[in-house]
């Protein structure tokens, strides 16, 4: 009876071992699977994390690079016009070193031209003498004519000694002098070359114009100036036409 007692309890122990067992590799198969898992998702989240960090670092660079590239840009566009401010005002320097230049040559040579002419015109002049010839006469004020129907060219009066005696010296003040004019210097406008004597009065719609003929050597300017630009000197010798 205690034997079979004893048998029955012993069996009844390993029993409960036996399920303590299982239930403990239970257990730890489950605690197992639940660390694996976990393991698994955090390598995971850091693998998507570093992909992440690395995407941010690429572009990161690219937008250093694109901003460096930018910079240099700029600097060499501040650079350009660094040069071209420099070369603008070496520019207006020697503009205003050229002008002055040539305003002290016209200066001169108006000078020495007035020189040679009150040297030249001390004797008086006759036509084939070897010295100039001063044309004179005058040009009636008034309102231009009409040039002729089917001309296109402005209508020239020409100076004759005839006309040149009906004006002289110290007439109306709206005349010019023949010998002895001053025309406007073309790079100041307040500066005046002299030397010049008037070889042609232009009557046109634009008004009276003068031919200039150059004292010095008879040379005659091509250009037609106006009233504005032409204005006689002191002597009161010199004869007179119209201005306008």
């Amino acid at each position: 009876m205690k034997l079979g007692r004893k048998r029955a309890r012993s069996e009844l122990l390993d029993a409960v071992r036996a399920e303590l067992e299982w239930s403990r590799s239970e257990l730890r198969t489950a605690v197992a699977d639940a660390v694996a898992e976990v393991e698994e998702r955090l390598h995971s989240r850091l693998d998507e994390r570093a992909r992440v960090e690395a995407v941010a670092i690429g572009q990161l660079g690219e937008t250093g690079a694109q901003l460096g590239e930018r910079v240099a840009q700029f600097e060499r566009a501040l650079e350009r016009i660094s040069s071209t401010c420099d070369l603008a005002v070496h520019t207006v320097q020697m503009n205003r070193a050229e002008r002055l230049a040539v305003l002290d040559a016209l200066q001169e040579l108006s000078e020495r031209v007035h020189g040679a002419a009150e040297a030249a015109g001390g004797g008086g002049r006759r036509p084939g003498s070897g010295g100039l010839t001063v044309l004179g006469g005058t040009v009636s004020a008034g309102d231009p004519q009409e040039p002729p129907a089917g001309d296109d060219l402005p209508a020239r009066t020409a100076v004759t000694p005839e006309q040149l005696a009906q004006h002289p010296a110290g007439g109306s003040h709206a005349v010019i002098r023949l010998d002895g004019v001053e025309v406007r210097c073309r790079f100041d406008g307040d500066h005046w070359v002299g030397g010049f004597e008037v070889a042609e009065v232009v009557r046109d719609e634009d008004g009276i114009r003068y031919r200039l003929r150059r004292r010095a050597d008879g040379y005659e300017l091509p250009r037609l100036f106006s009233d504005r630009d032409v204005r006689d000197v002191d002597p009161p010798h010199l004869r007179e036409v119209p201005r306008r």
